[in-house]
């Protein structure tokens, strides 16, 4: 077969652990029998016992990275939201297990996105900030975030903030 009418050849291919193989196989075995799509979604949420995580982040390459942080440190990002509306769609939507989400977003800032979506639901929020100290992070804790890191940050630290966010639910 040559490269050009190889389908898998020419394409950006991540490795994925046992979990996520195990998971992909469930889908095409349910997608070949037939199965709908709302049973499928059932399906894999039950066989997924990773932590659901929403990312909240404008910045598009930050956004991406503590993506891969979080899913090689054996977290599910479930969803990505660019501004704070967003993510509080998302995080009534997918009612994931924790949210990462930036303090300084468009359209909706962390800190009001955060106390929107406690009003609601209780649910462990580690809010990223570029302030070490101020009203800013006083309004979040306020607002019930469970944790807080100032950027930048380093790979151990939002992964143990949220492993401790996680664990305290």
């Amino acid at each position: 077969m040559t490269e050009a009418n190889d389908p898998v050849r020419g394409r950006d291919l991540r490795p994925i652990g046992a979990a996520e193989y195990q998971l992909r196989l469930l889908v095409e075995s349910m997608v070949e029998a037939g199965r709908e799509e709302d049973e499928i979604v059932s399906a894999v949420r039950a066989a997924d016992d990773r932590p659901r995580v929403l990312i909240a982040e404008d910045e598009t390459l930050v956004r991406m990275d503590i993506g891969t942080v979080l899913q090689a440190a054996g977290f599910n990002v479930c969803a990505e939201a660019a501004d704070g509306r967003e993510a509080v769609a998302l995080a009534r939507e997918l009612e994931p297990d924790a949210i990462v989400m930036d303090a300084d977003m468009p359209r909706l800032n962390g800190v009001a996105a955060a106390e929107a979506i406690l009003a609601t639901r209780r649910v462990p929020i580690v809010m990223l900030t570029g302030y070490h100290y101020g009203e800013l992070i006083d309004r979040a804790f306020a607002a019930g975030i469970s944790h807080y890191l100032v950027k930048p940050l380093a790979e151990g630290e939002i992964v143990a903030a949220l492993r401790a966010a996680v664990g305290a639910t």
